[in-house]
């Protein structure tokens, strides 16, 4: 299916392209230097959106990038290292490892599971 194009737009971009060839025919410095200026004002704009908006926004980069680096810590230490760093450990004793643990905030809720439900009334 062909899609027409609008006389307006088309009209729009020959004269455009007729003034670019005649700038680049008649005065080149001047269009360079319009280039130029386009770039500039390009990057200072982007890194002033970067320098402001990227504190707001790079907290979500941060956390991802902190997680990468202990992951791959975890991986990349294998079991020799493991090894010996529990055996330079003091053996700990496992009643005191039970005084120091908190209470579970959590709680049983007793269900209904050993009653089957009643199809016929679904």
């Amino acid at each position: 299916m062909k899609r027409k194009l609008n006389p307006f737009f088309l009209a729009i971009a020959i004269l455009g392209a007729i003034g670019f060839v005649y700038m680049i025919v008649e005065r080149p410095s001047e269009l360079v230097m319009i280039f130029a200026t386009y770039a500039v004002i390009g990057l200072l704009i982007f890194f002033a959106v970067r320098f402001f908006l990227g504190k707001r926004l790079g907290g979500a980069d941060k956390n991802f990038t902190k997680a990468v680096k202990q992951s791959k810590r975890r991986y990349t230490d294998g079991p020799q290292t493991q090894a010996k760093s529990s055996q330079s450990k003091k053996p700990t004793n496992i009643a005191s490892k039970k005084k120091r643990q908190q209470p579970s905030h959590l709680t049983v809720i007793e269900g209904k599971k050993g009653k089957k439900k009643n199809r016929a009334f679904f």
